[in-house]
């Protein structure tokens, strides 16, 4: 798509596990040397970023947004928070503490 422009986002949790995501921008070139004010889509790999055992979904995606909205040069609106995997190989724990924060699948 013609303007688009994807990054990945490291973002670290208290312990040294870390997620990746995938941030898609959909600004301008000029506006990506300034900043970034285009729509946001994550999409967060739930299969090879997995949410630890110990943590609750819900403060995980919280995170991911509040690192996205303190971020310096990422300052667009998140349109699109989608996580993507084998829902159905995951804990029914995870699968609600995704519906419950807005995060599709």
């Amino acid at each position: 798509m013609a303007g688009t422009n994807a990054s990945t986002l490291i973002l670290s949790s208290g312990s040294m596990e870390q997620t990746q995501l995938s941030i898609q921008n959909t600004s301008s070139p000029q506006q990506n040397r300034n900043g970034s004010d285009g729509s946001i889509a994550i999409l967060w790999d739930m299969e090879n970023c997995p949410v630890p055992s110990d943590i609750r979904p819900e403060d995980v995606a919280s995170n991911i947004r509040m690192a996205l909205r303190v971020h310096p040069i990422i300052t667009g609106a998140v349109t699109m928070f989608s996580a993507y995997g084998d829902f159905n190989g995951f804990p029914r724990r995870l699968r609600e503490g995704c519906q419950r924060t807005g995060v599709k699948s």
